[in-house]
């Protein structure tokens, strides 16, 4: 069994320190947790576009996997999921972002591909739902959580909350639910977006060094253990009991600082991860793992993920899961 620990931890408290791209956690005492919803990217500084496929095709900027122009030139619809709800369409989401902080799980489901007729029950606007998809001109749902909109607006994103788009939402405002068809309908094409990641084709490595076989993930974080194991059968990376992602092709576990976010008028605090800067990370994508690093330098670039040569990993098409913990967790592959 590998294990990996940070040097750092991640959690920033403003009263005790100052602002910064790098940050210790101070300790805390971690209360009860709402459990993760259940289910029925050498680093470089620009998104890398779709690339062409020879048979007059093209491949999904999410996904890496050939689609139709029409779908190619979709503008990605990003989803917050509210937290504690059974969470409808998320298994139809071509990337899904999940924010392990240590006062609860939140996720985030990105759609272009495939389009199921609802999805939901839709959670509260936050910074990091318009920052996961910035290099994908992005419209961002949400109920809720309109203090954060000029966030949206300075990233160059789409506000599509209920304030902003009504005609796209139904149920009541604890259960509200999104059509994505209505999303698109208004804006469906905002040319080719660029990938999130950078995808194998042909005979494309997905590692130049470090990489090694692999049948099982887990993370160890704030009292919770996550897990997952690969199916041959499927090709996918299945989420045991009480983990979150949707089956998927790779998994990443991303390190990163947290720190408080207000977010409301009655001084609500959250944890929220910090998705600039770099760190350790570490993936699996087919039937192989590796303990890789990131690198995020501002909003406008991806996130590159690398391996031990410095070379940016290439990952198997498919659907992909981000799993966004503290700097302290303990990740184990084997």
């Amino acid at each position: 069994m590998e294990k990996r620990s940070a040097r750092a931890r991640g959690v920033v408290r403003p009263a005790s320190i100052a602002f910064a791209l790098s940050v210790s956690l101070a300790a805390c005492t971690t209360p009860s947790l709402p459990a993760a919803p259940v289910i029925a990217p050498s680093p470089a500084t620009a998104p890398a576009p779709p690339r062409d496929d020879p048979y007059g095709g093209t491949f999904g900027s999410l996904t890496g996997l050939p689609v139709s122009i029409d779908q190619a030139d979709r503008r990605v619809i990003v989803v917050p999921f509210a937290a504690g709800f059974r969470a409808r369409g998320l298994d139809a989401a071509d990337f899904v972002v999940v924010e392990a902080a240590p006062d609860g799980v939140r996720t985030i489901g990105l759609y272009q591909t495939n389009v199921p007729r609802w999805v939901g029950p839709v959670g509260p606007l936050r910074p990091l739902a318009g920052k996961v998809a910035t290099t994908a001109d992005a419209i961002i749902a949400a109920a809720g959580g309109e203090k954060f909109s000029s966030t949206l607006m300075a990233l160059g994103q789409r506000d599509a909350s209920i304030d902003a788009e009504p005609h796209a939402y139904r149920g009541r405002s604890s259960r509200r639910m999104v059509r994505p068809a209505a999303l698109w309908a208004a804006e469906p094409h905002a040319g080719r977006s660029g990938s999130l990641l950078a995808f194998a084709h042909e005979d494309d490595a997905f590692a130049t060094a470090g990489q090694r076989q692999a049948s099982s993930l887990h993370a160890e974080t704030e009292g919770r253990v996550f897990e997952w194991r690969f199916s041959v059968a499927e090709g996918a990376w299945r989420s045991q009991p009480g983990s979150p992602c949707p089956p998927s092709q790779s998994v990443i576990v991303q390190q990163v600082p947290f720190k408080d976010l207000r977010v409301d008028r009655n001084g609500t605090i959250e944890l929220a991860a910090q998705v600039l800067g770099r760190g350790e990370a570490t993936v699996v994508s087919g039937g192989l793992g590796i303990a890789a690093t990131w690198s995020r330098p501002t909003y406008q670039s991806i996130t590159n993920f690398i391996d031990p040569s410095g070379t940016p990993l290439r990952f198997h098409p498919g659907r992909t899961c981000v799993v966004l913990v503290p700097t302290e967790t303990v990740v184990g592959v084997s």
